[in-house]
Formats: structure tokens, C-alpha cells, sequence
């Protein structure tokens, strides 16, 4: 895309007679920014023609919305900031999962995959679910793209994080103060519930 971007700044400045020897930059934009690509081209040249940027840049966009791949451009923060057309990016992705493809780019790799791994202290949520549908999704492209994926859930139901839940059920079962490190919610009073309740019907079995 900066390739791109390239041109159609060239092209602008070249069917504007502006002969620019600056070197000017092509990026990425910063986070926050809602577009695809920046270029300080209009503040550079601001200095060389003694113009205000504002002016260059706006000459600059009038002439990239004309391009069949610009949807929109901005000038912000001494920054030209372009945002190129849907129907383009889809098939610059195209082109790059494609080549992404023929080349087997992730052949003999072996890659382990972490996922869910939802924590036994707490209550399962949306998020876990999302997680799994990610995270599996991801294996399959890489597994599609060559590599040899290991899918790995791991199970924490040991150590002080099941000794302190423990203790936060036991203080709700024998209705004591909490201490400040112990898991709170609904979950808890469920958890309890549900061994009270188990408790009984064994006593009443026997």
C-alpha cells in the first residue's frame, strides 16, 4: 500500500509541476489515526514554496480522491492521511493470501497455540468463547498455510489460586469474614450452595 501511495503522490505533484527533491515520507500512520497510509509531503514542501501547508495539502487530496484505489484523504497534524477503497483493499488482500498460499510460507514451522485456558477460579464468560473460536480458527489457517500446529488448553487447578478459592467457598459455607485476597461474587455463593446442598443429600442417603 505505501508503494502505492507513493505513486499517487508523484503523479499529484508531477501533473502539478512541483518538482519536490525532499525526501518526503510514506508510512504507516500512527495509532488513533483512521487511516491507511500518512505522508508529511505538504509540510516539506510548505518550506521549500514558502506556502502554507493547509493549501499544498489540499491541492494534493482535490487531486488523490480522483484515483479509482483513494476513498478519502485528510490533511491533519502537518499529515496527509490517506484512506484507499474498499474494492482495492480487498484485492491487495486477495493477492497477498493467495501468494501466502502458493508459497507454503509456513512449511516445516512448528507452532503451539495457546487458547481458552479459562481460569478455574472464576466463572466462564463470552470472552472464553471467542477465545476458542479464535484461537482454533488460527490453527486451522496455519495448518492450511503448512505448519505443524500443537493446540494447547491449559488446565491451572493447582497452586494458590485453588487453595485461596477454596478458602473464599469454605468462609460462605461457615458463614465467616472473608479475608481480603478471597474471590468474591455470586459464584461463590453458588459453588457453596451446591456443596451444601450435596452435603445434605448424602446425610439424608445415609
Amino acid at each position: 500500500m505505501l508503494k502505492e501511495a507513493k505513486k499517487i503522490v508523484e503523479k499529484v505533484l508531477n501533473e502539478s509541476k512541483i518538482v519536490c527533491d525532499l525526501k518526503y515520507t510514506v508510512e504507516l500512520p500512527p495509532s488513533g489515526i483512521e487511516a491507511d497510509v500518512s505522508t508529511n509531503v505538504a509540510m516539506l514542501l510548505s518550506q521549500k514554496l514558502k506556502m502554507n501547508p493547509k493549501d499544498i495539502a489540499e491541492k494534493i487530496i482535490e487531486k488523490s480522491k480522483k484515483e479509482k484505489i483513494v476513498s478519502d484523504a485528510k490533511f491533519q497534524s502537518g499529515f496527509i492521511n490517506i484512506i484507499f477503497a474498499d474494492d482495492f483493499l480487498f484485492k491487495k488482500f486477495q493477492k497477498n493470501i493467495l501468494s501466502a498460499i502458493e508459497s507454503n510460507i509456513l512449511k516445516k514451522r512448528k507452532i503451539l497455540i495457546e487458547f481458552v485456558s479459562a481460569n478455574p477460579t472464576g466463572p466462564l464468560h463470552i470472552g472464553h468463547g471467542r477465545g476458542a473460536a479464535f484461537g482454533d480458527s488460527l490453527a486451522r489457517l496455519f495448518e492450511f498455510l503448512g505448519a505443524k500446529v500443537e493446540r494447547e488448553y491449559y488446565i491451572n487447578d493447582v497452586g494458590n489460586q485453588m487453595e485461596i478459592l477454596a478458602q473464599s467457598v469454605r468462609s460462605y459455607i461457615d458463614k465467616k469474614p472473608l479475608q481480603d485476597i478471597g474471590y468474591k461474587g455470586k459464584y461463590i455463593e453458588d459453588i457453596a450452595n451446591e456443596i451444601t446442598n450435596y452435603k445434605l443429600q448424602i446425610t439424608n442417603y445415609k
